[in-house]
Formats: C-alpha cells, sequence, structure tokens
C-alpha cells in the first residue's frame, strides 16, 4: 500500500484501535489523505469505517447522524430503516467500529450551527466512543480544546475525552515517495537539487505532494 506518511499511518492505525483521537494538522498537510490511507489499512483488517465531513453537516445534524446510519447498516447488511446509530452499534459482531470526522472544526468555531450540535452532542459522542470496539477519529487545524465554541460553551459541561495528537510534518523521503509514485518524470538523480528539508524548494515539494 503506498502512503503519503507510512510510519505515521502505521501508528495512528495502531492507536485507534485503543483510543480515540483527535489529530490536529494545518490546511494542506493532506489531513484528508490521511483519512483516506487509514481506510485502506482499515478495510482488509475488518474495521468498519463511517466518516463524514463536517462541514458539510455543520447545519444539519439530523443529517449527520442519518449518513453516518445509512453507512453502518449497509456494511453490516442490514436493511431495517428502524434502528438507530446506537442500536445498530450495539448488534452483536465482532467488528471494531471507526468514526472518522473531518473537518471537526466546522462545529467548533462557527456561530451558524445547527442548534442540536451542542452539549447533548458532545454528550452522544462520548456515549459512542465508549462503546466496545468503537472508537473517534476528530480531524481539526488545532488542538480541539483550544477552539473558542468549545472551550466557552461545551468544556465546563461536556468534556469530550480524547487523546490529542498532531500530524507529523512530510519528510524529504515521503515526497520524494509520493512524487514519483505519482509519475511526475523527476528521476532520482533529480532530487540532489533540494536544499536541505525546511527551505523553500522542499516547502513547494511537500505542498505538490498533497495536492489532490
Amino acid at each position: 500500500m503506498n502512503f503519503l506518511r507510512p510510519v505515521y499511518t502505521e501508528y495512528l492505525f495502531k492507536q485507534l484501535q485503543k483510543q480515540s483521537l483527535n489529530v490536529s494538522g494545518a490546511a494542506g498537510q493532506g489531513r484528508e489523505r490521511l483519512l483516506v490511507d487509514l481506510q485502506e489499512l482499515a478495510k482488509p483488517a475488518g474495521i468498519l469505517v463511517l466518516s463524514a465531513n463536517m462541514k458539510a453537516f455543520a447545519e444539519n445534524y439530523a443529517g449527520f447522524i442519518k449518513d453516518l446510519t445509512r453507512q453502518l447498516a449497509s456494511q453490516l447488511q442490514i436493511e431495517s430503516s428502524t434502528l438507530s446509530l446506537e442500536q445498530l452499534l450495539d448488534c452483536p459482531q465482532p467488528k471494531t467500529v471507526w468514526i472518522l470526522l473531518d473537518h471537526f472544526d466546522a462545529v467548533l468555531d462557527r456561530t451558524e450551527l445547527d442548534p442540536q450540535f451542542g452539549i447533548a452532542f458532545f454528550d452522544q459522542l462520548n456515549a459512542l466512543k465508549n462503546r466496545p470496539r468503537c472508537f473517534l477519529l476528530c480531524v481539526t487545524q488545532k488542538p480541539y480544546q483550544k477552539y473558542h465554541l468549545y472551550a466557552e460553551q461545551i468544556h465546563r459541561l461536556s468534556r469530550l475525552n480524547l487523546g490529542v495528537d498532531k500530524l507529523t510534518a512530510l519528510t524529504r523521503d515521503e515526497c520524494e515517495q509520493e512524487l514519483q509514485r505519482r509519475a511526475l518524470g523527476l528521476p532520482n538523480e533529480h532530487f540532489w537539487l533540494l536544499p536541505p528539508a525546511g527551505l523553500l524548494a522542499f516547502f513547494f515539494l511537500s505542498k505538490l505532494c498533497v495536492m489532490v
């Protein structure tokens, strides 16, 4: 499997079988690619993956829950539309379930939210991740406790308990391998022209690697 950050992706894969996490990283650093790579690891391991882009659901809580419920019912091959997400998670089945929430900032740092994205929502997330074999991954630009909405309105009333991790910076080797996989026509002998990591050329190289 060709992962953008192979070492970090394997690390998260193991961590997400033990605890729920918040991974933070600046925009343009390959956060969406990380989630895609994690799903590639999860599938052969028999892990059920539910995912949502919270930007799309920040004003539609009911749609968010409905979509997660639909994904889980489909993967469990359950046709009944009367079961809730929690009821589906409680169905007898030995598989681990991951809930991957990209752009989780969208429900932490905005005022035009669906009112249901409040204290009860954070209580619900805690209840979901506290179920056996159910783990939550919330992806944000900065650690989730540092967002104004969370700190002022939620944190003291409904503490969301997540482990905190930071998306690693791309290494020079990871950039080279990704570019070669994309067949950009940059043979190995051209990479000696790059300055040490952290300078301007490497900055542009790392940006190119995370472009979709």
